[in-house]
């Protein structure tokens, strides 16, 4: 795969201009995230946990043991920072435009592959987990590719195939559970493909081919392997895992948006559009590659069964489904791809034009009415919020819900000021997306940089860590790192420090583990240091501490 990847890069400029303007979008103002969430469940744990207790103990299925190993190794012997969190999903994410359309290009050909690297490049799902510090951007290199390399295996092409083909259907429900049927599915579809050959009346015409030996020890170490990082997992969360499943169950509706986001469009027309398309491009793929696409059908149906069947937490909201059946979406973009060139080589014995004219203007389209130009204003310290990334329509219910019910004067007359010319400190801050989004509505007005101020002294606070000469977080400063007369806000040339006397009133819509934060004593304090603030109101003061 490595040697096709590299020659097929050499031999395709549009493929090195997809790469190029995925890795563009994955990291713009990337420096500027603020990390936020489900990406604070492995902070909380390398911060409570030891090493061992990570690996034998993870106590929650929300937490990423592999992820959290990393963290908690480079705290300890290097540094953690935003970098260091978001470069895994950054690589992963690139590894997806490059590898899966080199993969797939022996199924649908070279164009169709290189309109499946423009399709992931541009894809605002993708692009979203590939900015995440969290494990999706793993999941699709590791079940299409599993998958691809299971049926190379089975197919006779070599014993390397399933090696790689363990590595995936180990390492991905490693790091998210919900990678398991996808990648297990072919387990079950070989010995089905077995008897059906030997029961056919054309045995000749078999196309598995792999010797007993060989898959006596697949068969052996996946599901041995799997079941013992599974068990590792779920050992001593069994309880909260218990009362994820059989909540809530995907709906008609939750599949409609969930393609939405797919696809990355806000209109159902659009959707039913691709999706017929992928219907033609899957009948095309049929037609010459039958294995593959009954495979793939297989590993997809076993994937949205399981979850049907499992209902997990949350499975009935797209945003949380979406990550569910992730795995999906690599396909239906491979299908996608397929069709476009086969409409293009249609029409273009009709029409001459360039072989590439239709899935460029498709890309481009796509493109233009993206998602992406709402999300990638200057500067958005929040690309990641659940504001942008849990419905693509900005005025859907979830935005209308956190919305501030009104505005303090101060962030107007910060938008007076040139855009993105000076930084400011906001202080408390809930790390939940739910409690946390009215400062991404203050960013939209005063459009200058936002950092989040810690404010725990005796306890650390939820969303906070604690001041370590190894934890050099960009986005983040505690208050009280004020020696070497306020270094550590000088460093970050910080103007403002935004202080919110009730943000647990302020806010429109609270966890349930938010507590009131008393700010009093820090007001008190930084008033003794920086004399009488430069703004009150009834909700928030500022200091001037440049």
């Amino acid at each position: 795969m490595i040697k096709s990847t590299c020659a097929y890069l050499k031999s395709n400029t549009l493929f090195i201009v997809a790469v190029a303007i995925a890795a563009a979008l994955r990291a713009y103002q990337i420096t500027y995230q603020i990390i936020a969430d489900d990406e604070w469940h492995a902070l909380h744990k390398v911060l409570n946990s030891t090493m061992l207790a990570i690996i034998s103990n993870p106590g929650e299925t929300t937490d990423s043991v592999p992820m959290t190993v990393f963290y908690k190794f480079m705290l300890e012997h290097v540094m953690l920072s935003e970098w260091v969190m978001l470069a895994p999903s950054l690589v992963f994410g690139m590894l997806t435009v490059v590898t899966l359309p080199a993969a797939a290009r022996e199924i649908i050909g070279g164009r169709a592959a290189t309109l499946l690297a423009c399709l992931i490049a541009i894809s605002p799902l993708l692009i979203f987990f590939s900015r995440l510090a969290r494990p999706y951007a793993f999941i699709p290199v590791l079940t299409f590719g599993g998958v691809m390399a299971f049926l190379k295996w089975s197919g006779g092409r070599g014993k390397r195939w399933a090696v790689i083909y363990v590595i995936c259907a180990v390492a991905a429900p490693y790091l998210h559970l919900t990678a398991l049927p996808f990648l297990a599915a072919p387990l079950f579809i070989l010995p089905v493909e077995k008897l059906w050959q030997r029961y056919s009346s054309n045995p000749a015409a078999s196309t598995s081919r792999t010797s007993n030996y060989e898959t006596i020890i697949v068969y052996t170490i996946v599901p041995v392997l799997s079941s013992l990082l599974v068990y590792l997992v779920l050992r001593d969360s069994s309880g909260s895992f218990a009362a994820k499943i059989s909540k809530d169950r995907p709906t008609v509706e939750t599949c409609i948006e969930t393609l939405k986001l797919f696809y990355g469009v806000q209109h159902a027309w659009v959707v039913g559009v691709l999706i017929a398309a992928s219907v033609v491009g899957l009948m095309q793929i049929l037609k010459m590659h039958r294995r593959f696409a009954l495979y793939v059908l297989s590993a997809c149906i076993f994937q949205i069964l399981f979850i049907a069947v499992s209902g997990p937490f949350a499975s009935n909201a797209p945003a949380v489904f979406s990550r569910y059946v992730l795995s999906l979406l690599p396909v239906l973009l491979m299908f996608t791809a397929a069709a476009v060139v086969y409409f293009d080589s249609a029409l273009r014995g009709i029409i001459r034009w360039w072989p590439h004219a239709l899935g460029i203007f498709i890309v481009l389209t796509l493109l233009i009415f993206s998602p992406l130009k709402t999300i990638y204003y200057q500067p958005n310290s929040f690309t990641n919020h659940a504001l942008f990334q849990h419905n693509y329509n900005p005025d859907n219910k979830y935005a209308a819900k956190l919305r501030p019910k009104s505005i303090p004067q101060f962030y107007y007359n910060l938008a007076k000021l040139e855009r993105n010319s000076i930084t400011i400190i906001e202080a408390p801050w809930y790390y939940p997306y739910q409690s946390n989004a009215i400062y991404v509505y203050y960013q939209q007005v005063h459009r200058q940089r936002v950092v989040i101020g810690f404010v725990g002294t005796d306890l650390i606070r939820f969303g906070e860590f604690p001041i370590n000469g190894r934890a050099r977080f960009r986005n983040f400063v505690h208050l009280s790192d004020n020696q070497a007369d306020n270094q550590a806000l000088k460093m970050r040339t910080i103007k403002y420090v935004v202080f919110h006397l009730n943000l647990f009133d302020e806010v429109t819509s609270r966890y349930s583990g938010a507590v009131a934060v008393d700010m009093t004593g820090w007001i008190a304090y930084y008033k003794s240091i920086y004399g009488i603030p430069v703004y009150m109101d009834d909700k928030i003061v500022v200091f001037d501490v440049s």
